[in-house]
């Protein structure tokens, strides 16, 4: 449903040109299906966590402040930090996987959401979802809270920053992020939640990407 649709922007909307549906579909379950891997695809790419320190998340479960490998626009190899909040380090089974995509909140590095003091009332946005059992992402973006320029507004390099901090949670033990993925975003993080559906099979297509929601 993400190969690259033409995308159409104006200074007042951007849209998703899309062809009717063919069929008829039952409605949506709050269950995620977890697609099998095909043995061709089973090579998984995971960013390593450079530094991971505990915040507290006002007793929803546990968080981590991170700081991990990823890729700059440019293709060279640096450092992202972000936020990953979890029900506990005790999973069952696969958990699935929101990655948030966050909205304009300045240049500057201490503008970065994973630098704002814990617990925050944005907390309680994803509290239905940690309740759930899903693990949830939000990368800062590259060059914001870390060394760099932010691009700002240059959707590939969001959709990395959203991808690789998913390939990040995956190499934490004890988190089970290897479920279905979910991007969800407002504002700047919509135009990240669109460009991260119309290049997922380029840029991550190891990830179960199942939704996005701009």
């Amino acid at each position: 449903p993400f190969s690259s649709p033409p995308l159409y922007s104006s200074s007042a909307s951007v849209l998703y040109k899309t062809a009717a549906p063919t069929s008829t579909t039952a409605a949506p379950t709050t269950t995620l299906p977890i697609p099998e891997v095909d043995s061709a695809e089973e090579t998984q790419v995971l960013r390593a966590v450079i530094d991971q320190e505990e915040v507290d998340v006002g007793g929803m479960g546990v968080g981590f402040r991170i700081t991990y490998e990823s890729e700059s626009i440019l293709g060279e190899p640096i450092e992202v930090t972000g936020l990953i909040v979890a029900p506990d380090l005790s999973p069952t089974e696969p958990r699935p996987v929101l990655s948030v995509a966050h909205g304009t909140v300045g240049l500057a590095d201490q503008c970065a959401p994973s630098k704002r003091q814990f617990p925050t009332p944005d907390l309680a946005l994803i509290e239905p979802f940690i309740n759930a059992g899903w693990v949830v992402v939000a990368s800062d973006y590259e060059g914001l809270g870390s060394p760099g320029l932010h691009r700002y507004i240059v959707g590939e390099s969001e959709a990395r920053g959203v991808f690789d901090i998913v390939r990040a949670a995956r190499s934490i033990s004890g988190l089970g992020a290897t479920g279905p993925l979910v991007v969800w975003g407002h504002s700047q993080g919509g135009r990240t939640a669109m460009r991260a559906g119309q290049r997922w099979t380029e840029l991550a297509p190891e990830l179960a990407l199942v939704g996005v929601a701009a």
